[in-house]
């Protein structure tokens, strides 16, 4: 079997929305003939932890490293407030670090990837980002052993991007020279959408060779008898982050104008919200004369944040219009294996949005329109009242973002990366 080394920073028992596509690849490469061997660090100052997800892997070898990272200085194992108070400090340090503020593992990582390399041999290196000190690193180590590096885009790097500050053009400028030297030494870029891999660097004048890999969802997570939602009031369900302007006045605003026009059907509202939020968001939900609506969570583990979604009639995604077009939120892939009409409050230009029609799982709404956004959660309740389908999917489209399917797509480029390259070198059986 061929060997990967894969440097993922996020990775379990870190239970983020940002360690499930590293995960699923982990465990679905050894399908197509790829066995995986994982470098990440061993995290502190992170809430999100789900050791559960361990389990689905547990004949990886997995190598924990030290990081000299600026989110250590928050409490081991503490919650959202308490990392709140470090925030400015973080930021603070953070602010002149190029690529990012994990720059500290790149030693660390490179170090463990050159000694896993004269103990086996390695046919390809594959780094994930964000962070993009990953690609850093994985770099050093593939010219050091002379393995294909393949380098994975979740998120956009030197594209302008309100969720990734930098501080001057000057900064900007740096961010694109390390992408290019990146670019000029990947012997293949996935990106998560078309929209990331048109915006990269140009180098010796043509793009990257470039593939396009989504997130998915895993059919595993999704066995067992199907939750069906109550037959009692109408459930909308929100798993993962409030940050930056994405946020939940859209929809506090549409249900409030729903009990203002129809109180019969707003009665039995409920709005189920997973994941980290904000006293802001908190605040204006209660503003607008909705919090009884509301039930605010934190963090949930995967398998419960699952649950959630299944048990829900409509699923509600946000992406705000300041956003771009580079975004694709992990949690949309589940929200279609969940197979739930899904609210998509999304500028209808972005790719969540493109996935969404091509899937016909639900509706595009302009990110600031409440006032659509009210009337179709209107029709979705009348759709149950009346035992109707508001939405009609498209499953054979839906499979195309099965987790196992996105791997083998993968396995099948490392394979060809492999033939281009020969022989890994070094390393004893």
């Amino acid at each position: 079997m061929k060997r990967v080394l894969v440097l993922s920073y996020y990775f379990p028992p870190l239970g983020m929305s940002g360690v499930q596509r590293m995960l699923k690849f982990v465990k679905y490469l050894p399908q197509s003939g790829w066995q995986p061997i994982v470098i990440t660090p061993d995290h502190r100052g992170s809430y999100g932890y789900d050791a559960a997800l361990l389990d689905q892997i547990p004949s990886t070898r997995i190598v924990r490293t030290r990081s000299i990272d600026p989110l250590f200085l928050s409490p081991r194992r503490g919650d959202p407030q308490a990392m709140n108070r470090h925030r400015g400090l973080v930021s603070a340090i953070s602010a002149g670090c190029l690529p990012d503020n994990k720059i500290g593992w790149i030693p660390f990582a490179v170090a463990a990837g050159l000694k896993i390399a004269r103990q086996v041999p390695i046919t390809a290196v594959f780094s994930t980002a964000p962070p993009y000190s990953s690609h850093l690193a994985a770099l050093l180590i593939a010219r050091s052993i002379g393995r294909p590096l393949v380098v994975d885009y979740r998120d956009a790097w030197s594209q302008p991007n309100p969720l990734s500050h930098v501080p001057t053009a000057l900064h900007r400028r740096l961010q694109r020279s390390l992408e290019r030297l990146v670019q000029r030494h990947a012997a293949l870029t996935i990106a998560i959408n078309r929209e990331i891999l048109a915006g990269m660097p140009r180098t010796d004048g043509n793009r990257p060779t470039g593939l396009v890999l989504p997130h998915g969802y895993d059919p595993d997570d999704f066995t067992g008898p199907d939750p069906r939602p109550s037959p009692h009031g109408f459930v909308i369900a929100y798993s993962g982050t409030f940050i930056g302007d994405r946020g939940p006045v859209v929809l506090a605003k549409a249900v409030a104008d729903l009990r203002r026009r129809r109180p019969d059907l707003a009665t039995g509202v409920r709005i189920d919200v997973a994941g980290a939020h904000r006293p802001q968001d908190l605040r204006a939900v209660a503003h607008l004369g909705v919090g009884d609506l509301f039930v605010f969570r934190s963090f949930l583990p995967h398998r419960q944040a699952i649950e959630l979604i299944r048990r829900a009639d409509a699923l509600w995604l946000i992406i705000a219009a300041a956003e771009g077009p580079t975004v694709s939120t992990g949690k949309l892939y589940e929200y279609l294996g969940a197979r739930r009409p899904i609210l998509a409050s999304v500028p209808g230009r972005c790719a969540a949005a493109a996935i969404v029609r091509e899937t016909s799982t639900g509706v595009i709404i302009d990110p600031g329109d409440h006032r659509r956004l009210s009337a179709e959660i209107e029709r979705l309740i009348v759709a149950k009242l009346t035992g109707r389908r508001a939405y009609r999917p498209d499953f054979r489209a839906i499979a195309g973002y099965d987790r196992r399917v996105i791997a083998g797509a993968l396995a099948r480029r490392l394979d060809r990366c492999a033939a281009l390259t020969g022989s890994p070198r070094g390393g004893v059986e």
